[in-house]
């Protein structure tokens, strides 16, 4: 079983805000972290806690226009709220994720982190190439790294993925999750502005919302394009979000857990 080491989050500056909200103000990541988001409020705010305990907070969180009524209460008010998920009780969840509380009260994350959606829903490829145009736009990095907001982190995380891409000056993606098939999802990647810049277009087009594969959609461009696709030696997080009935067919072929992380998993309860 993973054990859960406990961090102590940073400190953090605050300011009034013109309706006498104070908003957490922070130091922007050198590469910036950008979490997507579509429903499913839980797993984001699991993900939050995750990735906070390790030291980092995310830049930006995309929501790809939940609907979802508790979602929607999470995201844009600072309203007290209770959550439930029914986490799985496997042999191998427990192994490789471990035990995670079935209930629990969090608060809307209004104040506390930025949320920004696009004008209407752009699907799983759609929304992986909105998020990534988004974020180069906004963010003067030669890199972004992109999250899918369902996953528990390492303590070194962050550090490994910039390590892994400093050494590899022809990358076009660093990803920090690898299936234990060897498959490789988009569920933690570091992409670069090379990549983005070399296939624009793509990134720019509009995409059926009900494409999905944008994992392979991105491989592909790299090799287009003669970009490398980089793994860390172990995955730095481990996915929690196979649970839905999707990824259950997912988790059959090894497609949905890794079995090898670089050290131990963090969340702060």
């Amino acid at each position: 079983m993973h054990r859960y080491i406990q961090i102590r989050q940073p400190k953090t500056k605050q300011h009034t805000t013109s309706i006498k909200k104070k908003l957490l103000v922070r130091k922007s990541n050198k590469i910036p972290v950008v979490i997507r988001s579509r429903n499913r409020c839980e797993f984001l705010d699991v993900t939050l806690r995750s990735m906070i305990s390790t030291g980092i907070y995310p830049d930006l969180i995309i929501d790809d226009v939940s609907d979802d009524k508790l979602t929607k209460q999470y995201l844009f008010t600072d309203q007290k709220m209770h959550m439930r998920v029914r986490w799985p009780t496997d042999a191998e969840w427990i192994q490789y994720v471990g035990k995670l509380n079935n209930t629990w009260h969090t608060k809307g994350i209004r104040y506390s982190h930025k949320v920004v959606q696009p004008t209407n829903r752009k699907g799983v490829l759609g929304g992986v190439f909105w998020c990534l145009t988004y974020a180069f736009n906004k963010f003067n990095a030669d890199a972004v790294i992109l999250i899918e907001s369902d996953v528990l982190f390492c303590y070194k995380w962050y550090d490994t993925l910039i390590q892994e891409y400093n050494i590899t000056p022809d990358a076009g993606i660093v990803a920090g999750f690898v299936c234990q098939s060897g498959f490789i999802p988009n569920v933690l990647i570091l992409v670069t502005r090379d990549l983005y810049n070399k296939r624009c277009m793509s990134f720019n087009r509009e995409y059926d919302i009900n494409k999905t594969d944008g994992d392979r959609a991105l491989r592909r461009m790299c090799k287009n394009v003669g970009l490398t696709v980089k793994c860390t030696d172990k995955s730095v997080c481990q996915h929690i979000g196979f649970i839905s009935s999707c990824h259950m067919r997912a988790r059959k072929k090894d497609r949905a857990i890794s079995k090898s992380l670089i050290d131990s998993l963090c969340f702060n309860a």
